[in-house]
């Protein structure tokens, strides 16, 4: 019997050890299935800052890209202006150009070089005035080429 009761307590203790053994491993995969567990809550947080992140891009890209548009239109309006200053510049030169032409065919006439006769100085100043002002440039040129014999 004594056999016995030593095996039986050898059994307990093969027993016992092996449900020591059995509880370490729990706790072990307790802690494991905790700090799994952290990861877990760590990652979500992150991947939801990502989340507002990516949102607050999509925002930025929405007001960039309204604002490339804004700068297109404002662009083109600017274009629009400056080809509106170029035109008035050309039919500027073109009226200079006018000018300088009629001013040197008075000089010229002042000076009697045209038939051989001299008009009075009064004569030229009649020419620009007595149009008042309102010939287009194409006229201009038309009366201007016919004194001038073209």
């Amino acid at each position: 019997m004594r056999g016995l009761a030593d095996d039986a307590v050898n059994r307990m203790a093969v027993a016992s050890a092996a449900a020591a053994e059995t509880t370490q491993r729990v706790k072990i995969t307790s802690e494991a299935t905790e700090e799994l567990h952290g990861s877990i809550d760590h990652i979500g947080q992150e991947t939801a800052r990502a989340l507002d992140m990516a949102k607050a891009a999509v925002g930025d890209t929405q007001r960039t890209q309204q604002t490339i548009f804004s700068l297109n239109d404002t662009a083109e309006r600017i274009g629009a202006i400056v080809g509106m200053i170029s035109t008035i510049a050309s039919q500027t030169n073109l009226l200079a150009l006018n000018a300088t032409i009629e001013s040197g065919a008075c000089r010229r006439r002042r000076q009697g070089i045209r038939g051989g006769r001299r008009r009075s100085q009064g004569a030229c100043q009649s020419d620009f005035s007595g149009h008042g002002g309102n010939l287009a440039a194409g006229e201009w040129r038309s009366e201007r080429d016919q004194e001038i014999g073209r």
